[in-house]
């Protein structure tokens, strides 16, 4: 595969290209696919270009999209055309076009499954959208069915002026709506998508309350989902909207992925509008850009891709990146000049297939290698160790500002996991408190009636023997030692699976789901030996404890279960202590 990229501002300088291309473009090769990235929104200047790569170079496939800035050999180029030759020795390019004003994104969707069902060496799809007045979601549910191994990278069109057209086009076609995939195949073709992010959770989650469908969150913890933006940032309803939120996304995790999602508009009713979906229930935080995680990120994406020796590079990055990185854009970029022939697009949204689900996504950087063959040898690629970016002007008080969030979040998430702590536990023996045991209790309950837990849920309950005496003779401080002491034979004694708690003073409780009654009253038997062996009194005396131990019966709530458990840790005190007694209705 060989990959040459160009770069022109006005049509004449095509001419020169085309003439550069045919002198080094090999006589041998079964495919060309040409690649066009364009600042232009005009649809005259799109077919006059498609008109001459087609005169030009005769039978050659044609891709592309209008950009909101263009990428030439790692380089940020503005209001220009980029393009990149890619030819193919021995895979096969296939295009497929979807008129959305024709077809519904689904029935798309379904006629890009059948099609890719029938190509048994696909390798990747490059799908270009017009994702900002296309709901592509039912497209990329769709592509669920298409073979897991099949990869797919892409974004969307946009325009630098926000009152112009978006076009996607291939061959002839040009659409202000649709979507236009590239399949490659091949089974000597190799493909290698490596992706960043670099952006981080902000403030607490705030839940998806209500939604118009899968793009429009109407509430966030029952408030106008616009509220999260007007009381954390102070963004208002009025026309810098837009410009004042492209660098807070709105940051939801996945499937173990990190996804962000910019609004596309917001209604009056404060309803924000999005290119992307969400879920009902879903835990979503504001977002914000760590250019330190940015440039780390982009060193690892940038390592393995070279590790993987391509022999042309395509690059797409959302345009949030560009304005949050400004100058510092060249971090991004120029490494992989380096590393292989590229050419790219700044996009609204990208497009990327990750372990067989396809998602829709913003401020994400997706680099894409080709390669045929095997990797050609070389020098072995080692990761080196690299100091930290130094930034200047505003980026520099960015990184500081970052800083300062990252060093204070991590220390509001460590006293929140402590305080969700001892609100859960019993201060003295680290067991679950009275609150916490109970709610557990109740849940194992509620599930084990419901049908959810198959397997028995059997509960002890016990008593130590003659606590107050204890405390009477030894003192409060050895009572509070048999206490601590009783609690780790307990721990010691149930598995990790179990739940155990301080229901009062003397008094413990453990839940052993799964556990029939019999076996419920050996671990109770395992425990008082335990305890007995256990050297807890200054002169060598045991203590004891009186248990009693039910098992869940579905015909019956949790105040006749607790008589019940109640009832036998009666029996068993009332029958001269330190005895294990079972509920008789077993």
């Amino acid at each position: 595969m060989l990959q040459y990229p160009y770069k022109i501002t006005a049509l004449a300088q095509l001419d020169a290209c085309l003439q550069d291309f045919r002198q080094r473009c090999p006589a041998e090769h079964t495919d060309i696919l040409i690649q066009v990235f364009s600042a232009s929104s005009e649809r005259a200047f799109l077919q006059e270009l498609i008109h001459k790569l087609n005169e030009g170079v005769p039978g050659a496939l044609i891709i592309g999209m209008t950009s909101f800035g263009e990428v030439y050999q790692g380089t940020l180029t503005l209001n220009t055309t980029v393009l990149a030759f890619q030819v193919f020795q021995k895979g096969r390019v296939q295009l497929q076009v979807y008129d959305c004003d024709a077809e519904s994104p689904q029935q798309a969707g379904r006629r890009l499954v059948q099609f890719c069902s029938t190509q048994p060496e696909l390798v990747t799809l490059e799908i270009l959208a017009t994702l900002k007045n296309s709901n592509v979601k039912p497209f990329i549910d769709e592509m669920a069915a298409i073979n897991p191994q099949v990869t797919a990278f892409g974004g969307g069109a946009d325009a630098y002026d926000p009152a112009s057209p978006i076009y996607v086009f291939s061959g002839d076609r040009v659409l202000e709506k649709g979507l236009v995939v590239a399949c490659f195949s091949g089974a000597d073709l190799h493909v290698h998508i490596s992706t960043t992010f670099g952006w981080k959770p902000l403030g607490m989650p705030m839940k998806i309350t209500a939604m118009d469908g899968d793009m429009v969150i109407k509430e966030l913890n029952h408030k106008p989902a616009i509220s999260m933006y007007q009381k954390y940032l102070n963004i208002k309803k009025d026309e810098s909207f837009h410009r004042d939120i492209v660098e807070f996304p709105i940051f939801v995790e996945r499937n173990g992925r990190n996804l962000a999602r910019l609004p596309v508009s917001y209604s009056e009713d404060g309803s924000l509008n999005f290119a992307a979906d969400f879920r009902l229930g879903e835990y979503v935080r504001l977002s914000y850009g760590d250019p330190n995680e940015i440039i780390e990120e982009s060193r690892q994406s940038q390592l393995k891709t070279e590790m993987f020796r391509p022999e042309g590079l395509l690059l797409f990055s959302c345009v949030t990146r560009r304005f949050f990185l400004q100058d510092y854009v060249k971090l991004e970029l120029e490494p992989y000049q380096q590393i292989a022939p590229s050419a790219g697009v700044y996009t609204y949204g990208e497009l990327n297939r990750y372990r067989g689900g396809a998602a829709s996504l913003n401020t994400m950087f997706l680099a894409i290698g080709f390669r045929e063959g095997a990797a050609a040898a070389g020098q072995t690629v080692t990761p080196t160790a690299k100091a930290p970016a130094v930034l200047q002007d505003s980026m520099s008080l960015v990184q500081r500002l970052v800083r300062f969030i990252n060093v204070t979040t991590a220390e509001l998430e460590k006293a929140n996991t402590k305080l969700a702590r001892l609100a859960r536990e019993d201060r003295l023996t680290a067991l679950y408190n009275r609150g916490e045991i109970e709610a557990v209790l109740e849940n194992e309950l509620d599930q084990f009636r419901a049908g959810e837990i198959e397997g028995p849920v059997s509960v002890i309950m016990l008593d130590l023997d003659d606590f107050k005496k204890i405390n009477d003779t030894y003192g409060h401080g050895v009572g509070d030692q048999a206490l601590k002491t009783v609690a780790e034979v307990i721990m010691s004694s149930i598995r990790f699976a179990d739940s155990a708690g301080r229901w009062g003073g003397e008094e413990f409780v453990l839940v052993l789901q799964g556990i029939k009654a019999k076996g419920a009253y050996l671990v109770a038997k395992r425990i008082r030996t335990k305890l007995m062996a256990a050297n807890i009194l200054p002169d060598g005396k045991s203590v004891t404890a009186s248990f009693g131990v039910a098992l869940a019966r579905k015909d019956e709530d949790y105040a006749a279960f607790y008589r019940r458990l109640d009832k036998t840790l009666y029996e068993a005190k009332s029958k001269g202590k330190n005895q294990v007694v079972i509920d008789e209705e077993v």
